[in-house]
């Protein structure tokens, strides 16, 4: 019985090394030109919760997107400590602070 042994293409690597690199070195020239700002939540406990991050006033754009799981109708959300049933209710209110 033949194995087929599939080989890992370089890209697989590549790719995710250049878009963390586009974030880390053109997020902050974009934040300097348009005053705008983008925070990661819900990867540290000790962040505080999702409401007290919008209520700072210091970003624009909250990104919510640590999934463990993702594909084949799996998708787990990892918010490393958070209460879930909160980010809902959290989720609402930023929106409306942003419309105010």
């Amino acid at each position: 019985m033949a194995t087929s042994q599939r080989r890992s293409s370089p890209l697989h690597i590549l790719v995710p090394i250049l878009a963390m690199s586009f974030c880390i070195f053109a997020g902050p020239a974009a934040a300097g030109k348009t005053g705008q700002l983008t925070v990661f939540w819900g990867r540290n406990k000790d962040e505080g919760s999702l409401r007290e991050a919008c209520d700072t006033g210091l970003y624009t754009t909250v990104i919510i997107s640590f999934l463990s799981a993702f594909g084949h109708g799996k998708y787990n959300l990892d918010i490393s400590g958070h209460d879930a049933s909160a980010v809902g209710a959290d989720v609402k209110h930023c929106q409306r602070a942003k419309n105010v």
